[in-house]
């Protein structure tokens, strides 16, 4: 074990769950902007109720519910300055109290929906997002752990650690003020996430059809029912039938087997996006979600190669993709006919096309409050720990626990379903078994997304 932390810079504990996903690029983004600055220890929820923590080239593994204080008093050793706290998926209720336990200030960001009734996309029964304030309290639409007694018990908690965050990062006006109704006195910042910084200005917007008649629609990610399979699949089946000039191209997978008209190119990596758009030319992007995403970095690619945008009128897009051109916004409960009639008027518009459109009304980071590469360290505390935190003594803790293992096998197994779920047998029970169980049987065999089964 190696004595961690001996250069004289602040230590950062971010804590968060281990699902990966946009928390997780989010954080990477952030260590990069303080690397010199401040240094980060993570604390990260792990199946059977363990977590894990590292610093630098080390790491320790605790037991939620029996190993609590060995771990409060390893981070007190290791004497961070504050907590940023990302995501409590996965942890216990002690673990809300980290920062009065640790007694030190923390940051809170807004990934998702889940401090509102513990359901990340604030969905209903059928993937809708709740934009009404009474059905987001009501309780049987809500998505709370086991150890959670009831909604008004989770809200209580969620609200507590809300009010007390010194800032409560949120990078979507829309998802802030349903935040707000619920939490009204919190210290919030609205603020894009980093990337947009790095970016900004996105360039102008391709304005023509790249190969040939028909629209070529690129369809991103790894498709639930929230984040628009049902959508995507019920649309091509339109386009197929009728014999518009439309064809999807699905760069991901979805939770179910779609019809056939679509091409399903499977994961990919996050550097490989950009070149297999231009490989398969594609003419306009289509989120077809039916939540109210925070952010979305897939929208983030999408405007770095200038694409023409189609998205619904909820969450991060329209914010986002405000004066762009040839970025129509639908209506997120639209029937299928419509957004068949806003494909092919873009398609039209397309045909008409030459010169790339500037966005000339796109927000600039030179106009904002808050910017992350400007004032995120001037939020943490001034003063200094001691420059060296010796943790030699918490060898003991640094052995990977058995139930990790077991967790790794039932993502492995999980793995495997998703890669026959295209055979007619497992098409026939998706179509007859309630989603919600399906979504309940998936999580017991793994939290993790289904595009980030491989890490």
């Amino acid at each position: 074990m190696s004595i961690a932390a001996t250069k004289c810079v602040p230590i950062i504990l971010f804590v968060s769950h281990d699902m990966g996903g946009g928390v997780q690029r989010h954080i990477a983004q952030l260590e990069e902007l303080l690397a010199g600055r401040a240094e980060v220890a993570k604390l990260l929820s792990q199946p059977g109720h363990c977590v894990k923590l590292s610093l630098a080239s080390d790491t320790w593994y605790f037991d939620q519910e029996t190993q609590f204080e060995d771990l409060l008093e390893l981070l007190g050793t290791m004497q961070a300055c504050c907590l940023h706290v990302h995501h409590l998926s996965g942890f216990l209720a002690d673990f809300w109290q980290l920062p009065n336990r640790l007694n030190l200030p923390y940051q809170l960001t807004l990934h998702d929906y889940s401090l509102i009734n513990g359901s990340t996309t604030l969905s209903d029964k059928d993937g809708y997002c709740l934009r009404d304030l009474d059905r987001q309290n009501t309780p049987s639409l809500a998505q709370l752990p086991s150890w959670c007694l009831d909604l008004p018990q989770w809200q209580l908690m969620a609200s507590e650690l809300v009010h007390a965050a010194e800032h409560v990062f949120c990078p979507c006006g829309f998802t802030l003020e349903i935040f707000r109704s619920h939490y009204p006195d919190a210290n919030y910042r609205h603020c894009y996430h980093p990337d947009w910084e790095f970016d900004a200005p996105y360039p102008a917007v391709s304005s023509a059809i790249r190969g040939g008649g028909k629209l070529r629609v690129a369809v991103l990610g790894m498709l639930s029912r929230e984040k628009g399979a049902d959508r995507l699949d019920e649309c091509a089946i339109a386009v197929r039938e009728n014999d518009y000039p439309i064809e999807f191209i699905l760069f991901g997978q979805a939770y179910r087997r779609l019809d056939g008209s679509i091409v399903t190119l499977g994961r990919y990596e996050e550097h490989e996006l950009a070149q297999l758009m231009i490989a398969q030319s594609i003419d306009l992007v289509w989120f077809p979600a039916l939540w109210g995403e925070v952010y979305s970095y897939t929208l983030s690619h999408s405007l770095r190669q200038g694409l023409p945008v189609l998205a619904p009128d909820i969450g991060a897009f329209s914010e986002r993709l405000k004066g762009r051109p040839l970025s129509p916004i639908f209506n997120y409960r639209a029937p299928i006919a419509d957004v068949i009639e806003q494909l092919e008027a873009i398609r039209q518009q397309l045909l008409q096309g030459s010169q790339p459109e500037e966005w000339a009304e796109q927000d600039l980071p030179s106009a904002q409050d808050f910017l992350y590469l400007r004032d995120y360290l001037a939020v943490l505390p001034e003063s200094l720990p001691p420059c060296r935190r010796k943790l030699d003594d918490f060898v003991q803790y640094s052995k990977q626990p058995a139930a990790l293992a077991r967790a790794a096998f039932r993502t492995r197994l999980l793995r495997s379903l998703v890669s026959v779920s295209d055979a007619r047998m497992f098409s026939f029970l998706q179509r007859v078994i309630p989603y919600s169980l399906q979504k309940r049987f998936k999580r017991m065999l793994s939290d993790k997304p289904l595009h980030e089964l491989d890490s």
